[in-house]
């Protein structure tokens, strides 16, 4: 009788801790067996974890990490550890400025300064007034009358009287006399002549001529002429120019609007009422409300979410752990008794 030992190995194959450990098969007799062996009892094994695996009681443990995996939601991005939603900042003016055509604008308002004319006292609203002495005044004296600047007293003096050539003048009369030759014609006177014995002779004719000499006086009118003025009846008249009396002048009030200026760097509005400097400043950007500035965005932040892969579970923020049960590894051997083509089981060691 031949004895054969067979040291047969019982692998038992890890398993997932939520399935349970899974039972290991106990291997087939030596070939030409037909009877095939009996497990041993607990206490002929020898148990053993596979590696890598610790033991845990009755089982066996290994425990296995991952990186955990930081995600944002759709739209956000990572940063330093937060979930970012970025804002465009918005364009705001400084405090005391309004937006106006795309600038920021205050304008400062003050009242005009108002002064007068030089020389003038502010008298009422807008008003100005000042006392000054009028021209003096000219005054004629007595019966004479005023022209222009000047003072006239009428004046009458007696015509010339002017007569023709060849006149002379007597008195308002002009006389002229004139001779001239009066002969009368030749006259002829028969004359009878004494003949001899008393008796008539033949007549004789004589002419003889009267010289006369005549002397014819015309008168007429005399021409009056004036030599100052102009003839008014029977005077000429004229202006005799007098000094005036020169009286001082009166003090008047006189009136003049008031001037209004801007200070130095205003203008005046349409209206000219008020005095406006406009002053400009560049738009700043800021965040809105309940958002963190991060110098050309602006950001809301969320937590991140941290994911493990699956089967795993978070520890510790960022680790990702699962646990892996497998059934310990058996070990135990069997002795068979061989008696030709039959094997019977002996005492397991």
């Amino acid at each position: 009788m031949m004895k054969v030992f067979v040291l047969c190995f019982i692998l038992v194959a890890s398993a997932l801790a939520q399935k349970g450990p899974t039972v290991g098969k106990v291997l087939s007799p030596p070939r030409g067996k037909t009877t095939p062996p009996t497990p041993v009892s607990e206490s002929d094994r020898d148990k053993r974890c596979p590696q890598g695996f610790q033991a845990v009681g009755k089982q066996c443990v290994q425990t296995v990490t991952a990186p955990a995996e930081a995600v944002c939601p759709p739209g956000t991005q990572q940063l330093e550890e937060k979930c970012a939603t970025l804002i465009g900042k918005r364009q705001v003016c400084p405090v005391g400025f309004e937006e106006e055509d795309g600038h920021c604008l205050r304008i400062h308002l003050r009242s005009p300064q108002t002064s007068c004319p030089e020389g003038f006292v502010l008298v009422g609203k807008g008003e100005c007034a000042k006392k000054v002495q009028g021209p003096p005044r000219a005054l004629c004296p007595g019966d004479s009358v005023a022209k222009g600047d000047q003072c006239f007293r009428k004046h009458l003096e007696g015509p010339k009287f002017v007569c023709p050539n060849a006149f002379k003048q007597e008195g308002d009369r002009c006389i002229r006399e004139e001779t001239f030759d009066c002969t009368p014609p030749r006259k002829s006177v028969i004359r009878p002549t004494k003949g001899g014995g008393g008796k008539k002779g033949p007549a004789t004719v004589e002419e003889f001529i009267i010289q006369s000499t005549c002397k014819r006086i015309t008168s007429e009118p005399a021409r009056k002429i004036c030599e100052h003025g102009k003839l008014e009846g029977k005077n000429c008249i004229f202006d005799v120019e007098v000094q005036p009396i020169i009286e001082p002048g009166k003090f008047v009030e006189v009136f003049a609007p008031a001037m209004t200026e801007c200070p130095e760097g205003f203008s005046a509005t349409q209206k000219g009422q008020e005095c406006e400097k406009k002053e400009f400043a560049n738009p700043q950007f800021v965040c809105p409300p309940s958002t963190t500035d991060l110098g050309d965005k602006c950001a809301t932040f969320q937590p991140i979410k941290i994911i493990c892969p699956h089967g795993f579970s978070l520890e510790n923020d960022r680790q990702c752990v699962k646990t892996i049960f497998a059934a310990p590894i058996i070990e135990y051997s069997v002795t068979y008794t061989c008696t030709g083509k039959n094997c019977a089981q002996g005492k397991g060691h």
